[in-house]
Order: structure tokens, then C-alpha cells, then sequence
């Protein structure tokens, strides 16, 4: 311990529909505990708490700051120590009242345990936006799961995800994971260097100067997808957003659901396993839990990362770079998604002119697809108007 100078605390359960005593004995209980370890080292020079800019999303506008939830973390877990689990998720409705589901009410009051227990340490708190892909470091494009935006990716790129809930002029809080890390770091720097009477927050989200839309996002992911298509895509990749409920189950059930039902009556009658139902019953369980941020525009302020970006002299801005006025989307989407491909889909760069022949072909049966039924519509309506003349 004697050696340690640096505590970065970004341990947590980042799953939206975790039962809430185990996001508070993770979240909550978990802060207090690294705390109380952060307090026995004689060094300690910098304690970052990574917490989500989107913890207090029941603001629309989210500034640098504390703010107070709806109870204390200390409260939140003798809680959960009273009740048992059935009980407590029964209850979970009424005790996140306001916030969208267990992962940003428990970063909430794992804030204010930081706020209540952290007093007089070098202590900063760290809101990082939407995470996805790196930019540059180590290498381009790198990921190893398919949380928020790049799982959708990955749905659409591989012709199952037709359909999504959302507002697409919304603006995408997204930031390349290697770029937050530099930041987190600077942060951890700044805090060492420095005494602040409270302590700083920093919301390392997309600069007002240079911000992207949800619709560029999805449109640059087409474009790009198109010249490194998935091998193993089931269909031509489309997809719609729909700002209503009401539109957004209907297109579900006749792009998700119907083509599921058909195919999974095909593998049985070929004697195979049906699965088709089983993956869109997950993906519209995830639609579900990401509709309150796809629906909703938030406006984060990040003066303090701004002013942390100017205290870095020209050499430390380039090796720790996380200014995202900086940032190229364009080539930030292109290696994104050729990252996808390779690190999670597990697609072989030497495969992509297979892929893309695929990909034709697949268009092809598409189209074809959709004019024969649309041929068929039409039949239909003709057929039933001539009777009722």
C-alpha cells in the first residue's frame, strides 16, 4: 500500500435490468468499500470515481456537479440489507421512482457516497458518455462486447435488428474508449496536482463544437457497411427508427416477429433447433431498456474538461489525447465499424470480397422478396375491391 498513489474506481455492474441489491451491493456498497481502502494509503494522491453522464438523466440538462438523489447510498444499502430479493424487486418501481432502471439510480447514489464518505481526499468523479470503440490506441477500432450503439451495429449489420425506437436528430453522446481513458488519466493528474475545496466533476461527453446526430451515426454505419459487409449476415441489412410505440410494434411484428415465426418453422420441419424467436425476444427486451435514452436529448455542460484539456502542455496533449473538438467522426465511424467486424463478430479481413458477394446477393433476394409481395398486396386489394363493386 505504501506504493500505491493512484486509485481509479470503474468497477461496477453496468447491466440496465440488474436487480437492484445486487447494482447496490456492486455500485453503492462497492464505492464505500473502495473508499475505505483509498483512506489507509499513506500516499494517496488521486481517487477517480468513473460514475455515467448519464446518472442523472432524469435532468435534461446535466451540469458539473452533485446533485441529490432521491435517498442516500448509505440508506440505499440498509435497505437492502432489510429486505430480502423478491421483496426488494417488487418494491424496485417504487424506489427508483424517476430514473430509468437500476444502473443509473445506483451511479446516483454511489455520487453521493463518494460526496458523504470521500471528504477531505483528493477525490474526482469521472462521467464518461456513450463508450464505444477506440479511436486510435492500441490498436484502431478495438472492442470486446456489444453494449449500447455498437451492439445495435452488429444487429443491423448482420440483417437481424430491422426496427428501433428513437429520435434520430437527437445527438449522440458517444466517445472512442481510448480517448476517454486519456482523459480519465488527465483527470487523475489534475486532482494530484491540485486542491479543490469540492471536488471536481468532469462530464467527458461530445464538445458542443463538434457533435454528431443519431441519424449520422446510423447513416455513416450504412454507408461504411456496405464496403465491409458481415460474412455471416441471415439478410440485406435495413433499418428504421420510429420516433412512436405504437409504430414501432407494428414494424416490430412485420419485420421482426413474422419473418422469425417463418424461419423458425422452416428449421423445424428440416429437423434443426428454432432460435429466431429466442434472439428477437432479447433484442426487443434490449430496445426496451435503451427506448428512455433513444427517446430523450439531454444537453451535458463540460467546462471543466475543457479547462483540463488547456492545463496540458503540447506533448501531453498529443500523448493523452481526449480533446473531442479534435475528433474526426468520419474516420471515428469507418474504423469503428471495421473494428466491430473484426473483434467482435470475429469476421477475417481476407473474407471481405466473399462478404460482399453475399451481401449482393442477399440485396437482390430482398427486393425480390419485397416485389413479390408487394405484387401479391396488390392482387389481394384488387381481388376484395372487385367483390364488394
Amino acid at each position: 500500500m505504501e506504493n500505491v498513489n493512484i486509485v481509479l474506481h470503474s468497477a461496477a455492474t453496468v447491466r440496465f435490468d440488474e436487480k437492484l441489491k445486487m447494482a447496490i451491493a456492486i455500485n453503492v456498497h462497492g464505492t464505500k468499500e473502495i473508499i475505505k481502502l483509498a483512506k489507509e494509503i499513506v500516499n494517496l494522491k488521486a481517487l477517480v470515481h468513473v460514475s455515467t453522464a448519464f446518472a442523472h438523466c432524469n435532468m435534461n440538462h446535466i451540469q458539473e456537479k452533485f446533485y441529490s438523489g432521491t435517498m442516500s447510498g448509505e440508506n440505499a444499502f440498509k435497505l437492502s440489507e432489510c429486505l430480502d430479493e423478491h421483496t426488494l424487486n417488487i418494491l424496485t418501481p417504487t424506489i427508483i421512482k424517476g430514473y430509468p432502471n437500476t444502473y443509473t439510480f445506483t451511479k446516483v447514489l454511489a455520487e453521493n457516497v463518494v460526496q458523504q464518505s470521500a471528504q477531505n481526499m483528493p477525490v474526482t468523479i469521472f462521467r464518461p458518455g456513450i463508450v464505444i470503440t477506440t479511436y486510435r490506441e492500441p490498436v484502431t477500432g478495438w472492442i470486446d462486447n456489444m453494449y449500447g450503439p455498437c451492439g445495435v451495429i452488429v444487429g443491423i449489420g448482420s440483417g437481424v435488428l430491422r426496427v428501433f425506437t428513437g429520435d434520430m436528430d437527437n445527438k449522440a453522446h458517444i466517445v472512442p474508449v481510448d480517448m476517454c481513458v486519456n482523459a480519465l488519466l488527465a483527470s487523475a493528474w489534475d486532482i494530484a496536482r491540485n486542491k479543490y475545496e469540492t471536488p471536481p466533476i468532469y462530464n467527458y461527453v461530445p464538445d458542443a463544437d463538434n457533435m454528431v446526430s443519431w441519424r449520422r451515426y446510423m447513416e455513416d454505419g450504412f454507408e461504411y457497411g456496405c464496403d465491409i459487409p458481415m460474412r455471416k449476415s441471415i439478410w440485406y441489412p435495413r433499418f428504421t427508427i420510429v420516433p412512436h410505440m405504437w409504430q414501432y410494434h407494428i414494424l416490430c411484428f412485420l419485420y421482426h416477429t413474422l419473418p422469425a415465426l417463418v424461419m423458425d418453422t422452416i428449421m423445424v420441419i428440416i429437423g434443426k433447433k428454432p432460435r429466431m424467436m429466442k434472439i428477437y425476444r432479447k433484442i426487443h427486451k434490449l430496445s426496451n431498456v435503451l427506448k428512455y435514452f433513444s427517446s430523450n436529448e439531454f444537453r451535458f455542460d463540460n467546462d471543466n474538461v475543457r479547462k483540463l484539456t488547456e492545463k496540458l502542455d503540447d506533448r501531453d496533449k498529443r500523448l493523452f489525447a481526449f480533446d473531442m473538438r479534435d475528433l474526426d467522426w468520419t474516420n471515428l465511424f469507418r474504423v469503428s465499424l471495421y473494428g466491430l467486424r473484426l473483434y467482435v463478430v470475429k469476421d477475417d479481413p481476407s473474407n471481405i470480397p466473399e462478404s460482399i458477394k453475399r451481401y449482393e446477393r442477399l440485396k437482390v433476394l430482398h427486393y425480390t422478396t419485397l416485389g413479390v409481395f408487394y405484387a401479391l398486396a396488390a392482387w389481394a386489394l384488387f381481388a376484395l375491391v372487385k367483390l364488394f363493386l
